[in-house]
């Protein structure tokens, strides 16, 4: 009787578990949270089950509520972007209020910001980036987007009037160039006004000026530099002597500032804080800001980038035209005002339109 009892009674505590394990084979398969023929309690299953199906838009709000943007990211941002119009305003006081520079002193600053600062800023950067880790798709689709720019603007000069060669040589006789505003002997004397050269005598000539400044620039030569010590030295572990290091940083740590600071003087000798007008540069703007992310976007798709690099092409081609290019156009003086008007004001409104981008990604 004993016996049996005891056989009872560990029947009925093991009831439930015998009964689990008799239902037909089609339904004692492996549940994705337990293991088969286990001693869990039914109950203890279907609360793991029920987890295990969580509704989709909940996933999909706790991943977005994990990205949000917090007041600590805001802060950092800050602290990268507020500096540099510190730089930018001290400047421009000191020309607009203060008169400490003349134009002569400022063109010395740029010039030594060109070809110093900004040389050894380009070295530092390239030489101490890996260029083994780099996402070779990612680097194709940013060229490809700066070729499509490139077809773009030279078809828009052949078909508009506007924009080809004849039409630029027009504008600088309309405005009044310097050197046609210049008293010529033989016109004094009766001679009649030469004829212009033919456009591909013109385009020729300019390509070798162009061509003649990027070899003199020290800054192609320090971008090449710093490419292959960064080949070298990641490619065999090699670090740079600590005497050479310091060199290089002591100049290439202003390198930025001194840019933005040469913003500045640029800004302040100008008659008026937007340069090159509200027509030139709301085109500017949205050139930066909706063509660059739009062409960015065809270009990802032609070389397949998908997924988050794709997201990070399309925010980076929407970020504010950089500082060095400013520097270039005023050293050899190709519409610096339009690129100065495109700093200045692109990196105040870059901030609301990255984080739009920012938002409408997910990232």
């Amino acid at each position: 009787m004993q016996g049996r009892a005891s056989d009872k009674s560990k029947g009925t505590r093991d009831g439930p578990n015998k009964a689990w394990a008799a239902l037909p084979s089609r339904l004692n398969k492996p549940l994705p949270h337990a293991l088969p023929h286990s001693t869990t309690h039914p109950h203890q299953l279907a609360r793991r089950v029920s987890r295990g199906r969580e509704p989709e838009r909940e996933r999909k709000k706790q991943r977005r509520s994990g990205k949000m943007i917090t007041g600590t990211d805001f802060y950092h941002v800050m602290t990268a972007v507020v500096p540099l119009y510190v730089a930018m305003i001290l400047a421009y006081g000191s020309v607009k209020w203060w008169g400490i520079f003349t134009p002569d002193q400022c063109s010395g600053i740029n010039r030594f910001v060109a070809l110093f600062a900004v040389p050894l800023l380009s070295f530092h950067f390239i030489s101490t980036n890996n260029p083994y880790t780099m996402n070779l798709r990612f680097i194709a689709a940013d060229t490809l987007q700066k070729l499509m720019m490139l077809a773009m603007l030279t078809a828009w000069s052949h078909l508009s009037r506007r924009g080809s060669l004849e039409g630029a040589l027009d504008r600088d006789a309309e405005a009044g160039d310097e050197k046609a505003m210049t008293a010529d002997p033989n016109n004094a004397m009766g001679a009649g006004p030469t004829a212009m050269p033919p456009t591909s005598v013109m385009t020729r000539l300019i390509l070798i000026m162009v061509w003649r400044k990027l070899i003199r620039n020290p800054n192609t030569y320090s971008s090449l530099i710093g490419l292959i010590w960064s080949l070298v030295c990641f490619r065999w572990n090699f670090t740079m002597p600590a005497i050479v290091l310091g060199s290089i940083s002591i100049l290439s740590d202003a390198g930025l500032g001194m840019a933005m600071f040469s913003l500045g003087l640029f800004m302040a000798l100008q008659p008026r804080i937007i340069a090159c007008g509200n027509k030139v540069a709301t085109y500017a703007m949205a050139v930066r800001f909706l063509a660059g992310p739009a062409v960015m976007t065809a270009a990802s798709f032609a070389v397949g980038l998908r997924g988050t690099l794709l997201h990070v092409a399309i925010v980076q081609a929407a970020l504010p035209q950089g500082i060095v290019p400013f520097v270039f156009a005023k050293e050899y003086s190709v519409h610096p005002d339009i690129l100065s008007t495109a700093v200045i004001f692109g990196m105040l409104i870059a901030l609301p339109i990255t984080l739009v981008y920012y938002i409408l990604l997910g990232l």
